[in-house]
């Protein structure tokens, strides 16, 4: 039961390790890509999202900060 116990532990600080390292998270200002955002934020992720409305960007990544994570909006349209 410890092997269980120990690889289990490694997973959970490797998981750790790389939602710090950062995670970047396109079409993230509503839906899926949202909650996507506010699930990594809640785990410690250091987060970049990309959207194509920065008002709605810059109050996701309030409310991200608010969580007590870094987080920067990257705007970004394919049509242009």
């Amino acid at each position: 039961m410890s092997v269980l116990r120990d690889t289990s532990d490694q997973l959970v600080q490797s998981r750790k390790q790389k939602l710090q390292d950062g995670s970047l998270i396109t079409g993230a200002l509503t839906g899926i890509g949202r909650a996507a955002a506010i699930i990594f934020a809640q785990e410690g992720a250091r987060i970049v999202v990309s959207g194509r409305r920065e008002k709605q960007g810059k109050e996701l990544v309030a409310e991200l900060k608010a969580l007590g994570v870094e987080a920067i909006f990257v705007y970004g349209c394919p049509q242009r």
